[in-house]
This record gives structure tokens, sequence and C-alpha cells, in this order.
């Protein structure tokens, strides 16, 4: 995903927010998350993030794009974790992984990942 970083998120440093950047990851992975938000039954089930580990490595700038790539690197019964970077001018600015369960409205609890389901995230891999 290219994204061109906004005037608005630029911060008192005079570079790209540090929340901007968790809010494109959260963009980034939208068609993912998307994969498991549905109604099964009147039952509503969709995504928690349940864990985030992100690492700033370098500042992030206005006047240049930025690269996000996306990918899922673990599927378990419930949850699966997604590993995301952002690049601009091709230096690393930021990573992180994020945790996220499978999550039943209903009963509040994590429910398993359908199978069809876990074959589609494993096509982000």
């Amino acid at each position: 995903m290219i994204l061109t970083p906004r005037i608005t998120e630029v911060n008192r440093g005079n570079h790209i927010s540090n929340l901007a950047i968790i809010a494109w990851f959260e963009d980034a992975r939208e068609d993912i998350t998307q994969l498991l938000s549905h109604s099964i039954d009147g039952i509503e089930f969709y995504t928690v993030i349940v864990h985030i580990d992100c690492k700033f490595k370098n500042e992030v700038f206005y006047n240049s794009d930025v690269e996000i790539a996306t990918k899922v690197i673990s599927v378990g019964n419930s949850s699966f974790t997604i590993k995301q970077t952002v690049f601009q001018n091709k230096i690393l600015a930021a990573e992180s992984s994020t945790v996220l369960v499978y999550f039943n409205r209903h009963t509040k609890s994590a429910a398993p990942i359908p199978d069809n389901v876990k074959n589609q995230l494993l096509t982000y891999t």
C-alpha cells in the first residue's frame, strides 16, 4: 500500500506523528480484518486486537510517500498475527506485530476461525 502523508499528521517535531503511523497500520490491514467481520445466524463475528508491538526506527516526513507492507505471519485456532512495515525512501521507519482474535460478539469470547477464512488468511503470507 502506498500512502501520502498528510500535513495534519505532522507533529511538533516536524515529522509524522507515531500515532498516525499506528493508524496507517490499521488502514493497511483492513482488507484482512474484513475477512473476519460478518454475521452467522444473526451472531456478529469480528476481530479484536489483543497485542501490538510497534518499533519506530526512523522519522517519517511529510514530503514523501510511504510504502506499507502487510503480511500474516501465523494463524492459530482463534487468533492470527500480522507483521507490518513502513518504508519511506527505502528506509525502514517502523515495524509492528499485531495479534488479533476472532471474536464472537454474542458470547464475548474468542471463536475458532473457520477453515475457509484460515485459507484466505494464508494467502497474505
